[in-house]
């Protein structure tokens, strides 16, 4: 299958630099939720087991806090500080999500089409800023991760 193949001439009219936006916002945050699930595998008293598939981004924030709460053996309370900061920075990232997950097509002023509900329409700038705050929660739940929760794991202090 060559690449000619793979692409797709939609006959659905839509801007490549606002699909590509969009994508990279719902990418960032695909991105965001597999740092809090690796996140969870390794506090979890069961590892990646004690966490079951398919569930909402609300039940994993959940399952985060739990994990968090739970952690055997207690984390310090500099580490607990630090992913009880990056728990709530997920949090506050899912209500931004759903609204972009919730939002319909719609034409806006001069023809372009846009994504919004309501009167939210986002916008290159908006997506941009949701893409670049959905990134920033995973680099940091990232680093906790490799810096904090991977020594911690294997016994360096």
């Amino acid at each position: 299958m060559g690449e000619e193949a793979l692409r797709l001439e939609s006959r659905i009219p839509a801007d490549t630099e606002y699909l590509a936006a969009v994508g990279r916002t719902f990418y960032n945050y695909a991105y965001l939720e597999g740092v809090v699930i690796s996140t969870i595998g390794i506090l979890h008293i069961h590892g990646s087991a004690g966490i079951p598939p398919k569930q909402t981004a609300r039940a994993l924030a959940r399952l985060l806090t739990r994990s968090i709460a739970d952690a055997v053996p207690p984390l310090s309370d500099g580490h607990r500080s630090r992913l009880v900061r990056f728990d709530a920075t997920f949090r506050a990232t899912i209500a931004v999500r759903n609204t972009l997950l919730h939002a319909r097509p719609f034409t806006a002023v001069g023809g372009a089409q846009r994504l919004g509900a309501g009167p939210h329409t986002w916008n290159e700038q908006e997506l941009a800023d949701a893409a670049e705050r959905f990134e920033a929660a995973a680099i940091e739940g990232n680093d906790i991760f490799h810096s904090v929760l991977v020594p911690r794991r294997d016994g360096v202090r």
